[in-house]
Formats: C-alpha cells, sequence, structure tokens
C-alpha cells in the first residue's frame, strides 16, 4: 500500500491507547489529504470466528472505505477461510438472516493475517488487509453494517473492552465494561465504528449463529472522502 509509509507518524498523529482514552471511547485525529485512516484502540485477550460491526459516516460528502485491515490471535492456524459480508444500514438484528448481507471478499486458502500477541498494539503497521472485491461508498450520514467470518475460533482479534470507573464496570476489580450493541468503539470526526455480536460459528456455516456478547472491531479502515 503506497501510504503504508506514514503509518509511524500515523500512530503518533492518530494512534489510541486504554490510557490516552478520554473517558468514554477512544477519539482518534483523522489525517489531512484525500486518504484518509482511522486506527482503532488496542486489542484485547478474546478473538473468534468473526464478528459483526458497522461502520458509519459522519462526513458531509461521500466517503468510500477502501480497506478493511485486523490480525489473528497467536495461537490461531493459518491460512485460513475468510469472506467479508456487508449490509446497508447496520448490522443489527440480521445476524442470522444471510439474505440480507452481500458477499464483498473471500479467500477460500491463502488468507494469512498477522499474528498477535502483544495486547498494546495499536499501530496500523501490525495488521493486514481482510479481502475487499470493491471499494464501500456511504453516502452522508450513512451506515453499513460489515461482517467478518473466519473458519478458526482465534481467526479475528477483538477491539479492548471499555476502560470505566469502579461503578460501571460489568465486573468487580475489572476496570472495564463491555460495549452495547451499536454503541461507538472508536471515531474521528469523519467516521465513527459501532460494536456488534461476535461471530459464534465458523465461515462454513456463516449466519447460522451469534453469540450475545458484543465487542469491537480491531484494526485499521482506509477511506476517501469524495467532493
Amino acid at each position: 500500500d503506497e501510504d503504508d509509509d506514514d503509518d509511524e507518524e500515523e500512530e503518533e498523529s492518530s494512534g489510541a491507547s486504554d490510557e490516552d482514552s478520554d473517558g468514554f471511547f477512544e477519539r482518534t485525529v483523522a489525517r489531512r489529504g484525500p486518504k484518509q485512516r482511522l486506527v482503532t484502540g488496542q486489542r484485547d485477550n478474546p478473538a473468534a470466528y468473526g464478528l459483526f460491526f458497522s461502520l458509519s459516516s459522519l462526513a458531509d460528502r461521500p466517503l468510500t472505505v477502501t480497506s478493511l485491515a485486523t490480525a489473528s490471535h497467536r495461537l490461531c492456524a493459518s491460512p485460513l477461510p475468510l469472506a467479508l459480508f456487508v449490509s446497508p444500514g447496520g448490522s443489527e438484528g440480521k445476524e442470522e438472516d444471510a439474505s440480507a448481507w452481500e458477499e464483498v471478499g473471500r479467500e477460500e486458502e491463502k488468507t494469512e493475517l498477522p499474528a498477535i500477541w502483544d495486547y498494546g498494539v495499536s499501530s496500523a503497521r501490525h495488521y493486514g488487509a481482510l479481502p475487499l472485491s470493491r471499494p464501500l461508498t456511504l453516502q452522508p450520514h450513512e451506515t453499513l453494517g460489515v461482517c467478518v467470518i473466519a473458519s478458526a475460533p482465534d481467526a479475528i482479534v477483538l477491539r479492548a473492552l471499555q476502560r470505566v470507573p469502579p461503578d460501571q464496570e460489568d465486573r468487580k476489580g475489572s476496570g472495564k465494561r463491555r460495549f452495547a450493541q451499536g454503541e461507538v468503539t472508536d471515531e474521528n470526526g469523519q467516521l465513527a465504528l459501532r460494536a456488534g455480536r461476535v461471530v459464534g460459528v465458523p465461515l462454513s456455516e456463516a449466519f447460522k449463529s451469534t453469540e450475545t456478547d458484543c465487542y469491537g472491531f480491531c484494526g485499521v479502515v482506509k477511506y476517501t472522502l469524495g467532493s
């Protein structure tokens, strides 16, 4: 990718960690120029077959996603079959309705995402591109549901949970709480990512079952803004 050389500068200007959080969710700063990138907050321990999540445009002009990148858990065997699906309006309520989803990318044999172990990773350099057959254009303030599914239970890393005060913890002493479905996990003023349900089955059984837990996408979204 021709703008990968900017990753180190990007990490300083728009990467985020829990320690830099504003107390609710990680905020990143959009880069100047036609090519933009949102790097999410760091990963947490969980990984899964895949994840439902949503992309919401906050821009007042068309926004075109050109790449989605993530990683696998270090214990995941690769390469692995993997597919990417989208659905207008978001992912909520469609997790077991295959007819609501359009496939926009698939690799049956050669997908090999970077395998990461470090929980503190929040740099674009640590993620690999998911298969995407065409750019995804969102009109101003439009939301698009996304589903990434692979064939191994630790194939897709998940974004870290929210750091919160003690009175908001899910479990006493954890210092964290889970995201609600549709809750913003990362945003930069132009694009917001929203939490969705964890995929509970492999790619061969896509859209047949989901988990109730909700997490955020962990990785990088590259996009451009139209005129």
